[in-house]
């Protein structure tokens, strides 16, 4: 019986399912099924979350390509208007090779308008133009990246440019703070660079936006929103001599508006400009651990550390770097200064 359910037209199943509310098809393919229905109705297509624990996800993406290459023949691939394609799935440090195919599966929709792609890593030893996909309808699209080799800039550049001819409008999202190598603010100009050289005969594509985005853990999957305390964007608009970035404030809140509705208006800058000529002012040194305060207070040395230390922390995050103040403390001479003076911190403490 199942079989010959499978092999029905795909009209007819479309029309059991979505008229005839024949919900007991999903005895055949329950995830596949519920993918299907979901589209049908919101004209948008996710594919599988990144869990935050190390569980292999590798079936589940398999079976999701699968349902994607059976597209073409389906019914509903005309209404899909949104896509929003998770490529962040590895073996240590190889990507699925399942996740150029998705991607590759991104022309078969031709009525798609944006596209979201999650990479969080990219090597200049992959396959970029397979990853990036293609479409000739796709006006907006949305890139997540954290990491990046510095090689794999213009390669990436030069598929998004070549390979969606009708953009419009590109976002790239990235972590307030990243991990080398990343996508800090080097990577930026680069990408920008590239994209001017690139984009010479692209009449289309006249705005590129860079903000920042958060992990968001929910049920138990790595969730990337944009919906940040601190919004640090960039917009670049092209002009005749390439595209220039708008740097004023007013400029960005109309932006965070209009792109970025979900969030607040609140335009940041990554790194805190003091008011006092003290780097160890009252909220750098909130902000540092107990430990490190009771240091602060008892050793001039060691605020003369903690000041150096504070000032290279701002000059690394002003270029989107991750930098941890407390990866730079020697914790062996704090707890040997402690004992010294004290015989040990918890005395200090009494």
């Amino acid at each position: 019986m199942s079989a010959s359910l499978a092999n029905l037209p795909t009209e007819i199943i479309h029309t059991l399912i979505k008229e005839h509310k024949c919900y007991s098809l999903r005895c055949i393919s329950k995830r596949l099924y519920s993918i299907a229905i979901d589209i049908t109705y919101t004209g948008k297509l996710y594919s599988p979350k990144t869990p935050s624990t190390n569980d292999s996800t590798l079936m589940s993406v398999q079976s999701y390509l699968q349902f994607l290459q059976r597209t073409p023949g389906m019914a509903y691939a005309e209404s899909i208007k949104e896509l929003y394609l998770n490529l962040d799935h590895f073996t240590g440090n190889a990507r699925f090779e399942e996740c150029g195919e998705m991607s590759a599966c991104i022309k078969t929709f031709p009525n798609l308008e944006t596209v979201e792609i999650t990479y969080e890593r990219m090597f200049d030893e992959e396959d970029i133009p397979k990853l990036v996909g293609y479409s000739n309808s796709v006006k907006e699209l949305t890139i997540n990246i954290h990491k990046i080799d510095t090689q794999a800039i213009k390669p990436l550049v030069e598929a998004i440019v070549d390979q969606y001819p009708k953009l419009q409008i590109l976002k790239v999202q990235r972590p307030s703070f990243v991990r080398q190598p990343g996508f800090d603010l080097s990577a930026q100009q680069s990408f920008i660079t590239y994209l001017t050289n690139a984009a010479v005969s692209h009449k289309k594509l006249k705005t590129v936006l860079i903000k920042n985005y958060r992990i968001d853990i929910q049920t138990g999957f790595n969730r990337i929103t944009v919906k940040t305390n601190a919004n640090y964007i960039h917009i670049y608009n092209k002009t005749k001599r390439g595209y220039e970035e708008k740097t004023h404030t007013k400029s960005k809140k109309v932006a965070l508006r209009r792109y970025y509705p979900q969030c607040t208006d609140n335009v940041d800058t990554p790194s805190r400009e003091s008011h006092t000529y003290d780097p160890l002012d009252d909220f750098s040194y909130e902000s540092l651990c107990p430990k490190l305060q009771k240091y602060a207070r008892t050793d001039v040395h060691a605020r003369d550390n903690l000041r150096s230390l504070i000032v290279d922390e701002g000059r690394a995050r002003s270029q989107y770097l991750h930098y941890d103040l407390e990866d730079y403390i020697d914790w062996n001479s704090v707890d040997s200064y402690f004992d010294y003076c004290y015989g040990g911190l918890n005395n200090y403490n009494r």
